[in-house]
């Protein structure tokens, strides 16, 4: 049955946000934002300020159970501490070595688009989100960096939490921490882009799911709530990038292994409302992205191989047909000009045409042709751009941020950037530079050191992951397997859409991919350990 008791954490969070909203957060908005002068930017306003209350109160709610537990000595959440507060403490170290954390580009402007209410779609709005909450509860843009490590640790807490309870030897799952501090994983923890908030989620979604399911590792909640948080998880990995949108595999998976609706449950309100929910949820993730989505942003992933494909003549019928309805989107002069594997200079160089939009459907069908009868120039475009962006052919993935260095304060960008947010001037500028050197592999700006080909090189846990995947499926571990096929379904289809080279589009599968790998590693020491001290 789905019930739900008035307890008096429910009071308390709820008055707490209520008293939040009302007294904290104007004082925040006069400090970060820019009041909105428009009708449309005053409804994005009152509506993000409405659902940051809703926001707050599961926040204090979620933080007001967990101080319960740590007041009863629960040992799983003293250990979801312990991790958590380990993990943290390394962040905030690198940090303050970094200050402000890793600002490269796009952020800049997302950031300034959020600051005045304004629906910005070009990396999705529920970054536009995450950065309002942020910003609600401290008002400068620091606050998103420092939520978003706070948010690591807390995933990676729970993790190794649950972790520890499948060992013998409970100091094996420190191991685990290995793939968390890779020096990808650590810089991108500072970079804030949606790719490290959404690694994180994709992480807690596997890893609830192979605990809850595999080894039965549940932390007490009941079946409906787990499945409603399950859904949330669901629901930001569909619409937050759409290559997750395979995940929603897994919510009819969740209702016929809890046989929700049964000849009993059937004559009930429960399973109908809990479903009107998950309905709900994955609707509004839709309709957020939906409406506020960029067609431009979506033609960036047909750029880079066309640019490529198109400096040869192509085969197929009347292909100079075709190749004038795709000059109807994009201008096929300046696609052939600037042709790259690593970036999309022609979207930038005034390729797209300013009365493109009624035109995508059939650009879009004229570039399948193309790449249905021109498979060969496609995969080669595909693949150097796959392989450069793993540190292939000596060009490094990464890059440094804007704030590295000590030209920063001569960019007008991050001038800006420091007089809109207040602390943002970096503490060190030549020690982050150094720093942010060594986590990106550089020896200098362009000039990648040895161990780039190692540490940025998403195809080495792939490979792994892969390995792993199938031994389970041979072993039988059927969930062990189609989680592993999970996290790795998305290398093909960013392997096919990958605007540019950039390594934070595997930034999930490294991170994932090692985890699961140790995760296997550990276990299988652990088993090895204990059979020894048996005999």
């Amino acid at each position: 049955m789905l019930q739900f008791k008035l307890h008096t954490r429910h009071i308390f969070s709820f008055i707490t946000s209520l008293l939040f909203c009302i007294f904290i957060v104007p004082i925040n908005q006069s400090i970060a934002f820019t009041a909105p002068s428009a009708r449309r930017n005053m409804v994005v306003a009152h509506g993000l300020t409405l659902l940051f209350g809703i926001f707050f109160y599961c926040l204090a709610l979620f933080a007001v159970h967990f101080v319960q537990k740590l007041r009863e000595h629960d040992p799983l959440y003293l250990n979801w501490l312990k991790f958590t507060g380990i993990y943290f403490a390394i962040m905030l170290v690198v940090f303050l070595l970094i200050y402000p954390g890793h600002w490269v580009g796009d952020e800049f402007t997302v950031l300034n688009a959020v600051k005045h209410y304004n629906l910005y779609a070009w990396q999705n709005y529920f970054t536009n989100i995450f950065y309002t909450f942020c910003l609600f509860i401290v008002p400068t843009g620091v606050s998103i960096i420092v939520f978003q490590f706070t948010f690591a640790s807390f995933a990676i807490g729970y993790v190794l939490m649950q972790l520890q309870r499948l060992l013998h030897n409970k100091r094996l799952a420190y191991l685990a921490l290995i793939p968390f501090l890779l020096f990808p994983v650590v810089i991108y923890n500072f970079y804030p882009l949606r790719v490290m908030m959404y690694s994180y989620i994709e992480l807690l979604l596997i890893c609830k799911l192979l605990f809850d399911y595999y080894y039965k590792l549940r932390m007490g909640e009941s079946t409906y709530f787990e499945i409603i948080k399950i859904t949330t998880l669901v629901m930001l990995l569909c619409f937050w990038r759409p290559e997750g949108i395979y995940y929603i595999a897994t919510l009819p998976f969740l209702f016929v292994h809890h046989r929700i609706f049964t000849t009993r449950t059937r004559r009930t309100l429960a399973p109908y409302l809990l479903l009107g929910f998950c309905i709900v949820t994955l609707g509004s993730g839709w309709a957020i992205t939906k409406a506020t989505s960029n067609p431009a942003y979506e033609l960036t992933a047909y750029i880079n191989p066309l640019s490529t494909m198109i400096q040869k003549p192509l085969k197929g019928q009347d292909v100079s047909s075709r190749l004038a309805q795709v000059d109807k989107v994009i201008n096929i002069q300046v696609l052939k000009k600037y042709p790259s594997y690593v970036e999309i200079p022609a979207f930038w160089y005034g390729g797209l045409r300013p009365d493109y939009a009624p035109h995508v459907a059939n650009f879009k069908k004229q570039y399948l042709y193309l790449v249905l009868h021109n498979p060969g120039a496609f995969l080669q475009n595909r693949t150097r751009t796959f392989l450069l962006a793993n540190s292939f052919y000596n060009t490094p993935s990464p890059s440094l941020g804007s704030l590295d260095g000590d030209q920063y304060n001569k960019d007008p960008v991050t001038i800006q950037f420091m007089a809109d947010n207040l602390g943002s001037k970096p503490l060190n500028p030549k020690l982050k530079l150094e720093i942010s050197k060594i986590l990106l592999s550089l020896k200098s700006l362009g000039v990648p050191n040895a161990s780039a080909h190692f540490f940025w090189n998403s195809i080495i846990p792939m490979t792994l992951l892969l390995i792993l995947g199938i031994a389970k499926l041979v072993k039988r571990q059927y969930l062990w397997a189609v989680l592993a096929g999970l996290v790795l379904l998305r290398v093909p289809l960013m392997f096919l859409t990958e605007p540019a080279d950039y390594s934070f589009y595997y930034q999930s599968v490294y991170m994932i991919g090692y985890f699961l790998v140790a995760f296997a590693a550990i276990e299988y020491i652990d088993r090895r350990d204990l059979k020894r001290s048996a005999h």
